[in-house]
């Protein structure tokens, strides 16, 4: 898929990936522009403190932590961003 209408670079590449949003939605190229992690799933992914995650919001509005495969590994069911220090959840 080829980005047209990405509006914002979330942050620089991380690892060879970066986010970028796509109408209200968000999803993660590698720095050839192709997705890793698909667009329409994400309202919001921030960037990665200890470079294995992604904090995200989904489109029910809750936050869980996806892999940069996209795999989840926090459950999407917290009403806040877990937030990530040197590779420790706080």
């Amino acid at each position: 898929m080829s980005i047209k209408k990405a509006t914002a670079i979330l942050f620089a590449f991380l690892f060879t990936l970066s986010a970028y949003s796509q109408d209200i939605f968000y999803g993660v190229i590698n720095s050839k522009g192709e997705e890793v992690i698909p667009f329409g799933k994400y309202h919001y992914i921030f960037p990665s403190e200890c470079g294995k995650t992604y904090p995200v919001r989904n489109v029910n509005d809750l936050y869980g932590a996806i892999d940069f495969s996209g795999n989840e590994v926090i459950p999407f069911e917290y009403t806040s961003s877990p937030f990530f220090y040197r590779n420790y959840l706080m």
